[in-house]
């Protein structure tokens, strides 16, 4: 794992990671206290991620006081030249790290992802799955993403980010999807929002719809990125593209059903393996 974290970030957190058996040798500590809050609000299947004192004034709710002086940065878009706290820089990357065959990219900032993909490439020869940033996949860096995606293994966004990214160019999701392919990455699958997931093959040049397992949503905060855990551990242990969907839809069934990382972590293999069975032989050509 490769992250920063400010001088206030929880000892113990890091510590209940490492638990769970991740090197955690690539989590920075700086000196300067850093503010990681961030505001959630659950209602159905949406998310609201900013604007947190008009969600409790609109219901009457008291303000926590936990929220005092919170700035949400989630909506903004990225600088291209400007280096934010979060970013990850070459630097940051512990040499042993070199020796890893994958890399998984979560959504960073822009200079982040500009940066790694090559670095990471260039030092181990390895292969890269990304997970693009809303905070970039705007219609003003249509330009910037070419550059970024090219060489990926796999991209993986939801389409209301897309469709953002390619706004006033393209408006159908299969053929934004082999726009990016044709950027030079291998496979691209596409999150659409309580219909499961699109993977398109640039090789095959397949369109394939893998389905999402119904169960009872608790908690819809994290989701995407648990596919992409899933898809991830499945396209390393198989570099299968179809069975690695199948693993991230799995993965992502499960943290509906609850909170936080720990939440998946302790949830019994047997559940995973079941719901990938029954899955399997739903996947469909479109």
């Amino acid at each position: 794992m490769i992250s920063r974290v400010g001088s206030n970030y929880p000892q113990e957190w890091i510590k209940s990671i490492a638990d769970f058996g991740f090197d955690t040798a690539g989590i920075s500590r700086k000196t300067e206290e850093i503010d990681a809050r961030r505001f959630y609000a659950i209602k159905g299947d949406q998310v609201a991620i900013d604007n947190p004192q008009k969600y409790f004034s609109d219901r009457s709710l008291p303000f926590p006081k936990e929220l005092l002086g919170y700035s949400s940065e989630q909506t903004r878009l990225d600088n291209r030249k400007t280096a934010s706290f979060f970013t990850i820089k070459p630097e940051d990357v512990p040499p042993d790290y070199y020796n890893a065959g994958f890399l998984l990219i979560c959504p960073l900032d822009y200079i982040t992802h500009s940066l790694i993909p090559v670095f990471f490439r260039a030092k181990s020869g390895g292969e890269v799955i990304l997970h693009p940033s809303r905070s970039y996949l705007n219609a003003s860096f249509y330009y910037d993403f070419p550059p970024i995606a090219r060489g990926a293994a796999a991209v993986i966004a939801s389409e209301r980010h897309l469709l953002n990214l390619f706004m006033g160019r393209l408006d159908d999701i299969w053929e934004i999807m082999e726009a990016i392919v044709d950027f030079g990455v291998r496979f691209v699958v596409v999150s659409k929002q309580d219909e499961g997931y699109l993977l398109y093959d640039s090789q095959s040049r397949q369109r394939l719809i893998i389905p999402s397992y119904c169960c009872e949503s608790v908690d819809l905060v994290g989701v995407e990125s648990a596919f992409c855990g899933g898809f991830f551990a499945g396209y390393v242990s198989h570099r299968d593209p179809v069975r690695a969907a199948l693993m991230g839809s799995v993965t992502a069934s499960i943290k509906v059903q609850g909170s936080t990382p720990r939440y998946i972590l302790n949830a019994l293999p047997e559940l995973a393996r079941a719901r990938l069975d029954v899955l399997q032989d739903q996947v469909r050509v479109c």
